[in-house]
């Protein structure tokens, strides 16, 4: 491009270069566009936690998963799930005293809702975790 006073597209005017000039003299090609505006919705920070905690597990990211769902039950000290996930994510990491508190912690919580079949649920998970064995859950 040559220097001086001529913008690039006065240059572009000047010079017919092929079929592209026919187009770049039409103005609405050259317009600008207006920038993208993206709707700001409100967004929970539990869930936005979460889905950072479901992103570091699958890429093998046990303390990012971890430090997320520490995050996430702290937004929602009432959810019992969030707990028992944390837990699990405890245990991966080999931080056996802390999963089985948080686990403690997410029977508490079932039991406070009357929700008995979890709660179960929960206990057995909760005396496997405490006798050193790995946890299973059998599907229903």
């Amino acid at each position: 491009m040559p220097s001086g006073n001529l913008t690039e597209r006065a240059f572009l005017e000047n010079h017919e270069v092929g079929p592209l000039s026919v187009l770049l003299r039409d103005s609405s090609i050259m317009r600008r566009r207006p920038a993208r505006t993206f709707a700001t919705c409100p967004v929970d920070p539990a869930e936005a936690a979460c889905a950072r905690a479901r992103k570091a597990r699958r890429r093998g990211l046990w303390r990012d998963e971890v430090n997320a769902l520490r995050m996430a039950c702290s937004f929602r000290e009432d959810d019992a799930t969030l707990w028992t996930l944390y837990a699990f994510a405890l245990q991966r990491m080999g931080r056996a005293v802390e999963a089985v508190e948080a686990l403690r912690h997410a029977l508490w919580l079932r039991e406070r809702c009357c929700d008995g079949r979890r709660a179960s649920v929960t206990r057995s998970l909760l005396a496997a975790m405490s006798s050193g064995s790995r946890p299973t859950v059998r599907a229903a």
